[in-house]
């Protein structure tokens, strides 16, 4: 299994979703000069499309804010933790017909328990839990996209919307 760590979230305005993308660890790609035979290899973004409530769960425990009220996650964490069970990890472990799967590991009273989950809510529960988060070497293979790229494809991205202004919606974005 992968270490992974939440990147960061964003916003698929097509799909009207949101995208939680899940980082390898390890270590970081040096700037040295291209060529260098000794750099590490990019690391990979996973990215997972995951409805709005669960991204909002996510973003707000990485960002370190408090809802106003407990979301459904946090009543977990608390069930858990009140039972003194643990999370001791979550995998995002297949991909069938684009759909990602997941699993939640716990220990209640001395037995381990495997649960499955969407890795969305797996997801959210091992941030509030501070358990690992793993993701299966096949899915990433098949799924991931280096750092490099993703800086690329937002380069793409701003670039194409730059170049498909025209006048009339230049002077939208004037301040």
């Amino acid at each position: 299994m992968l270490p992974v760590e939440v990147a960061f979230i964003s916003y698929d305005p097509r799909a009207q979703l949101a995208v939680v993308f899940l980082r390898e660890m390890g270590p970081q790609v040096p700037k040295e000069p291209e060529g260098d035979a000794g750099a590490a290899p990019p690391r990979r973004l996973l990215p997972i499309w995951i409805g709005l409530p669960e991204a909002n769960a996510i973003y707000l425990k990485i960002e370190g804010k408090e809802p106003l009220r407990p979301f459904t996650h946090d009543l977990m964490a608390t069930i858990l933790s009140t039972l003194e069970a643990r999370v001791l990890s979550v995998t995002v472990h297949s991909l069938e017909e684009f759909v990602f799967h997941g699993r939640i590991e716990v220990e209640a009273a001395g037995k381990r328990l495997d649960i499955d989950a969407r890795p969305s809510d797996a997801i959210a529960l091992a941030l509030r839990m501070e358990a690992p988060i793993f993701v299966e070497p096949s899915v990433m293979d098949e799924s991931a996209i280096t750092e490099a790229d993703m800086q690329e494809m937002d380069k793409y991205a701003l670039k194409h919307t730059l170049e498909s202004l025209d006048e009339e919606s230049y002077e939208e974005f004037k301040v």
